[in-house]
């Protein structure tokens, strides 16, 4: 069986990508591709989550402190995955897991060779795919997830954080790891544009960038923009609010619902949808990564 692994990266379009497979979750089973249903919905980063060395803000949000926490949380991950492969053997010849905290939670070679390690005992196949986005805009709309959690920065200082030392940002080193662990041949990094996508469509690009054999007739099913960034007005407030009022609970275990419901109330007021939210130091940034940049295009 062939494995078809996304690995983001975060603000690819990666929700939207998860929303419309699992949409069409039947139909791609009819033809031979199975999703996982173990790994998590939608985004299946149950798998990354077991691999990474460290306390993840998925594990802090229900409550847990500690990785060993953690992992008794999620459970034996690997035997879960094994006994759905074997299952889905018997009637498919595609299995696709999509979750853009591979690329994110997953920064070190030896991480990612765990991670190989049970795939390929797993897989006859394993063909990584993932999308990459200018640095820059990458940043500005990672600075709406920022808000939405605990960040009090403006936008501007938020930015100016960011250099190729920053493995999630530094992508030449990202497609290094990857591709010298699954092997080049079997690695395949594009550029997230709408100009180069596949008849201008993400979905339809990735569909024929990973070889599915699906027909036109799933293309009929709509997929709403996930994961808009803030607006300028409303960037303003949830930094305010993150000043005024804790993100996290005072123990540290789980989301302050405070904070939670200050931001859904501005949400819903259609007074603070105003601005577009932006950083004047694009030029700076695209200086940073000027050289592993050259490289990663080579």
């Amino acid at each position: 069986m062939k494995l078809i692994l996304h690995i983001g990266t975060e603000k690819t379009g990666t929700t939207s990508i998860q929303e419309w497979l699992y949409a069409n979750r039947r139909h791609l089973k009819a033809k031979g591709i199975c999703l996982s249903t173990k790994l998590g919905l939608k985004n299946n980063r149950k798998l990354p989550l077991y691999f990474q060395g460290r306390l993840d803000d998925w594990a802090k949000a229900k409550g847990v402190s500690t990785l060993s926490a953690q992992k008794r949380l999620l459970g034996d991950i690997p035997s879960k995955l094994r006994i759905e492969v074997e299952k889905a053997k018997k009637n498919s010849k595609v299995f696709l897991i999509t979750s853009e905290h591979l690329h994110s939670r997953l920064v070190t070679v030896e991480e990612i060779e765990s991670l190989h390690h049970l795939l390929i005992d797993l897989f006859d196949e394993v063909k990584v795919i993932c999308y990459f986005r200018d640095q820059f805009d990458l940043a500005v709309s990672r600075y709406s997830t920022a808000l939405r959690m605990q960040n009090t920065l403006s936008i501007d200082s938020f930015v100016s954080r960011i250099t190729p030392r920053n493995y999630f940002f530094n992508y030449l080193q990202a497609a290094d790891a990857w591709s010298e662990v699954f092997g080049h041949e079997n690695c395949l990094f594009k550029i997230f544009d709408k100009e180069l996508f596949y008849e201008n469509n993400l979905i339809k690009d990735f569909v024929k960038e990973t070889d599915l054999d699906i027909g036109s007739s799933v293309f009929d099913q709509p997929i709403e923009t996930s994961n808009q960034s803030l607006s300028l007005l409303q960037a303003a407030a949830y930094r305010v609010i993150n000043q005024t009022i804790n993100y996290w609970k005072p123990n540290g275990r789980g989301v302050n619902k405070e904070n939670k419901l200050a931001k859904e109330m501005v949400l819903l007021n259609e007074a603070f949808a105003i601005g577009q939210l932006s950083g004047s130091n694009r030029e700076e940034i695209a200086k940073r990564f000027k050289k592993s940049n050259k490289k990663f295009f080579e």
